[in-house]
């Protein structure tokens, strides 16, 4: 007698409301990307298997995003709607998928574990803090989230001269905004996360970059690099 095995798939997409929270996320990703938003919700569950709960995005009508690596950009948007998550929130999803829409209409999409964009989420503290410490002119502080062992000599004098030139050579400084993440790996196989972002001068855009071991256990930023 020939035995049968039976595997129940079961496959849902819904468009159930977004929260106050998922609803701010996905206006934070439109003013950064001057983009069009939507999302839906789905979940996959098979016996034997753990349900996949996923929020996934859809991002497109971005002049911004067209210019730039998907995997950045879509990294990026995970975690901004991962940090845009209540703690109840969190719990609900497995998986933040991101869909991109280019000017020819042509669509990549990735998928973002919950537990990954935590990793890298806890890291980018460093590239927050110190683009609001440059927004301030708090440059000490920058001194106090390095990483001495990388970056031993004191910073936080040189970003004061280098800000006070770029505003004098662009205007005053008005604001700033976060567009990629990406990992990277370096001669010797160790990996980090590299946070990119624009400094919004009143004549122009600078984008720069901050860069944080992976390690949990490594503190502080490793590298800051400006483009001008």
């Amino acid at each position: 007698m020939k035995n049968t095995i039976t595997v129940c798939l079961v496959a849902l997409l819904f468009a159930a409301c977004a929260s106050d929270s998922e609803k701010k996320s996905l206006d934070k990703i439109a003013e950064i990307y001057n983009a069009k938003t939507s999302y839906t919700k789905s979940f996959n569950s098979s016996v034997g298997t753990e349900t996949m709960k996923s929020f996934n995005v859809k991002v497109s009508e971005s002049v911004m995003i067209d210019s730039l690596a998907a995997t950045v950009t879509t990294a990026n948007i995970a975690m901004l709607v991962y940090e845009g998550l209540t703690s109840e929130e969190k719990d609900n999803y497995t998986i933040i998928d991101v869909e991109l829409v280019n000017a020819k209409n042509d669509t990549v999409a990735y998928n973002y574990p919950l537990d990954v964009l935590k990793e890298i989420s806890d890291k980018s503290t460093y590239f927050k803090t110190f683009s609001e410490s440059v927004m301030n002119k708090s440059y000490s502080k920058i001194d106090e989230i390095k990483n001495a062992q990388d970056i031993p000599d004191p910073l936080g004098e040189t970003i004061a001269k280098k800000m006070a030139y770029l505003e004098q050579e662009y205007g005053a400084l008005q604001g700033y905004k976060p567009f990629g993440v990406a990992e990277q790996k370096n001669a010797a196989g160790q990996t980090a996360f590299q946070y990119q972002g624009i400094l919004m001068f009143k004549d122009k855009d600078i984008p720069y970059l901050i860069t944080a071991d992976a390690d949990p256990n490594v503190k502080g930023f490793v590298g800051v690099r400006f483009f001008n």
